[in-house]
């Protein structure tokens, strides 16, 4: 009896959706940040998110000596954005402030891109933004990491 309670349960575990190893998918990105007058990087942040429903990685980072705080969200979803592939999506975006923000998806002076999981390989959104007549190119860029891809 206890064998077949084990099995049962190593069953339920293994065909349930949703189960905790889910949780330790991730996919990778990156904040960039070009001088756009030098044409050259200044900045590259990595991180990587936490894949599951409803779930937002969002990260904060100073940028450069200006006193400004530029915040990059990464949020999954499956309300959003369905295709006849899934309704699984992806919502990036980075915004620039004076201070971190809880997430960069609803405020000035941002970027967004979204995309469905299913097809998902990378995605990008960037924008121009001007401090004290200086140009910077600021981006955020995922690829697609340990989440399996969907035919």
């Amino acid at each position: 009896m206890k064998q077949i309670l084990i099995i049962i349960a190593g069953l339920a575990l293994m065909l349930s959706p949703n189960n905790v190893l889910a949780q330790q998918r991730s996919d990778n990105c990156e904040l960039y940040v070009v001088d756009a007058d030098l044409k050259k990087e200044v900045m590259l942040e990595k991180f990587t998110t936490t894949i599951g429903e409803e779930e937002l990685t969002n990260k904060s980072f100073p940028l450069l000596k200006t006193g400004l705080v530029v915040t990059v969200s990464v949020y999954y979803t499956d309300e959003s954005m369905a295709s006849r592939h899934g309704a699984d999506s992806m919502m990036v975006g980075v915004a620039v402030s004076s201070k971190a923000l809880p997430h960069a998806f609803s405020t000035t002076n941002n970027a967004l891109a979204e995309v469905t999981l299913a097809t998902f390989d990378v995605v990008r959104a960037k924008t121009y933004y001007k401090v004290n007549s200086k140009s910077y190119l600021i981006g955020v860029q995922c690829s697609n990491g340990t989440h399996e891809d969907k035919p």
